[in-house]
């Protein structure tokens, strides 16, 4: 049974060997067409993939993936999957292909391609129906003819599979959430029997592959994509759907519009009653409902001030929220500062906020999954950061309620994050040494240090000349102008990861032009509250690398699309922080876990800021400079709420 094998990554000549013994057996190609152990070898160490399904010792199956680029954008081409004779139908293709998607998301690549036979019915259904995968290009005889007695001569058209690693669509297919076969405004018919054991003439089967040819390059050539396979009375049917529904990874396409036509085929009962009928026939998920939430203002104490180009803050005002989804608490905390210097927004006023206009707005209110909590609010203009601690609340909540890690639901697959350290302004080149010394001693992978005018080169040359090798960046929190283009230029001779943030908090054009004189990335963080922000600054070349904040971007929806718009277009992403107590470090630690998380971020140990945290266990960081992802249910903490309530100055419940 396939209960009993295990996938796993090829290791070896001997392997890769048995590899080609294993393809020659399924296929009966000629050996001029075998692809060669080298080829595994080469795969496997060049950024692709050679993968095996053993039962016991035995190889019952392979994958072969090579590296590619689409633009700057790296993805696989998954070569060839094949099954021995003996193990067809238990399951071990499926296995290959999920642990194929879990490889490749553990390395932050989002999509993988293959080519298929369009006329072989079990691929087709595989790929579009159980994998989720999408096809919008044919090539007509890509391999010529070749000696395989499976082709028959036939040319070998294909059809290019498109998977989209992490798109709703191909998460829904994998968990089967898709119940129904999907509409379709166009689809291209096939007969039965065409699966390569079962076909008659060769003539004949010509004469449908030269017809679906024509009407596969007819429906591509007008924006069309084959989406699903459906069994008909005699035969099969493609079902086609305008491609440009899946663009970005951020709709589901023809899966959402059918879902929204069959609810509303069911009646004109009342909506609420249509609503729960609807997402119980599709995977029996239920709604969710905030049945209140508490607001607690709390008071730490650093451990050390900690000094920024626009203020030195010795005690955090932190806000908490607790959200009651159904009867599980959820936690979350708003970043705001006690001034208005990062950003526009404060404690005080995120309290008003979430009191007056944000609580409201949720109340009584019904949503199908944390991810809807967004749209509740989207309402509010600004105030992202009250609007990030409530949404934060709900996933947390929602997690806990299917006893799952929030970083996983939320899509992360990272189990270990790198972890960097941000060093405040010090009083002198010898503290801020030490205090770097310090941080490298800890384990920390990147150093961070805040510079203003007056206070940037000589810092910089400091650390340069004590710690030659280290990864360093500067970050201004927005404290130089344009015209101070030339001294930034000088920080070049530094060889800096990245300056963050040099000029104003909302110049993109400005920024734009500084990137073009700096051979050194720039990295956004205040300019950036949106999607539609980050998307601006990609296009204008205003940076080469973003920071998300939980909270300056208002939650993990928001969150996750700047994420996936920066992975498309080839732009690192890491987590940065506000001073946070355990909860909002907690909720740091799953959005770094998203695979484009590919830089250390801000995200360090309890004890580099309080003498005690808020929840337990305390974050900590490994010798290696990272944060193992915690594996319990929500935020994975436990909110100590003896001292949180002995830290509290204010609580107000809102129901």
């Amino acid at each position: 049974m396939s209960e009993e094998i295990v996938v796993r990554k090829c290791e070896g000549m001997e392997e890769f060997h048995r590899c080609v013994e294993l393809q020659r057996g399924i296929w009966g190609e000629a050996d001029v067409e075998i692809e060669p152990a080298t080829m595994f070898a080469v795969a496997a160490h060049t950024g692709g993939q050679t993968l095996g399904a053993f039962d016991g010792e035995r190889l019952v199956g392979f994958t072969l993936a090579v590296a590619g680029l689409r633009g700057r954008v790296p993805y696989l081409h998954s070569h060839m999957t094949g099954v021995d004779s003996e193990y067809r139908n238990r399951g071990v293709g499926r296995m290959l292909k999920l642990f194929q998607r879990e490889e490749a998301l553990g390395r932050g690549i989002r999509l993988i391609q293959w080519t298929f036979d369009p006329l072989e019915i079990r691929n087709a259904h595989f790929n579009l129906n159980r994998l989720g995968v999408i096809c919008r290009e044919y090539y007509p005889n890509l391999y010529g003819i070749t000696t395989s007695p499976l082709h028959r001569g036939l040319a070998t058209d294909r059809l290019l599979a498109e998977w989209h690693l992490d798109s709703a669509r191909v998460v829904a297919a994998i968990q089967n959430l898709v119940k129904d076969p999907i509409e379709a405004p166009a689809t291209i018919e096939l007969p039965a029997g065409l699966e390569s054991g079962q076909r008659g003439e060769a003539a004949q089967v010509g004469a449908t592959q030269t017809r679906v040819r024509e009407e596969f390059t007819k429906w591509f050539a007008k924006g069309y994509a084959a989406v699903a396979l459906r069994s008909l009375r005699e035969g099969w049917a493609y079902l086609l759907h305008p491609w440009s529904d899946f663009e970005g990874g951020k709709r589901t396409g023809p899966k959402t519009r059918h879902y929204t036509r069959r609810a509303a085929r069911l009646g004109r009962r009342p909506l609420q009653q249509r609503r729960k009928d609807f997402q119980e026939r599709h995977g029996g998920r239920k709604s969710m409902q905030v049945r209140g939430i508490t607001l607690q203002e709390i008071r730490m104490k650093l451990v050390a001030p900690f000094e920024t180009s626009v203020e030195r803050t010795d005690v955090r005002r932190i806000l908490l929220v607790r959200a009651d989804v159904d009867g599980v608490i959820g936690w979350g905390e708003c970043v705001a500062g006690e001034s208005p210097s990062y950003s526009p927004e404060t404690t005080d006023t995120a309290w008003l906020m979430l009191r007056e206009y944000l609580w409201p707005l949720v109340k009584g209110r019904d949503f199908a999954s944390a991810g809807g909590v967004w749209n509740l609010l989207v309402r509010v203009r600004g105030n992202n950061m009250a609007k990030g601690a409530l949404e934060a609340a709900v996933w947390d909540a929602e997690a806990k309620q299917k006893g799952a890690p929030l970083w996983k639901l939320i899509g992360g697959v990272r189990e270990e994050i790198a972890c960097g350290v941000s060093v405040g302004i010090k009083d002198s080149l010898d503290d801020l040494s030490a205090a770097v010394r310090k941080e490298l001693a800890a384990g920390y992978q990147r150093i961070k240090i805040k510079i203003k005018p007056g206070k940037d080169l000589e810092l910089v040359r400091r650390l340069r000349q004590d710690f030659p090798g280290i990864k360093l960046m500067v970050d201004a929190n927005s404290a130089y102008s344009p015209n101070d283009w030339a001294l930034l230029k000088q920080l070049e001779s530094f060889y800096l990861m990245m300056i963050e943030q040099p000029l104003g908090w909302d110049d993109l054009y400005s920024h734009a032009e500084l990137q073009k004189k700096l051979d050194t990335p720039i990295c956004l963080d205040e300019c950036i509250h949106t999607e539609e922000h980050a998307r601006a600054a990609i296009e204008l070349g205003a940076c080469k690398i973003i920071n998300i904040k939980l909270g300056r971007v208002g939650g993990y929806a928001v969150s996750r699309r700047i994420h996936d718009l920066c992975q498309q277009h080839g732009l690192p992403v890491w987590c940065g922080g506000m001073l946070e107590s355990g909860i909002g470090r907690a909720h740091n630690i799953a959005l770094s876990a998203l695979p484009n998380f590919t830089l250390p971020g801000d995200v360090a140990a309890s004890k580099r800021y309080w003498e005690e945290d808020i929840i337990h266990p305390e974050v900590t960081v490994t010798p290696q400079g990272t944060i193992r992802v915690p594996t319990g249910p929500g935020i994975g903490f436990e909110p100590r709420l003896d001292r949180i309530d002995k830290l509290t100055v204010r609580t107000e419940r809102l129901a």
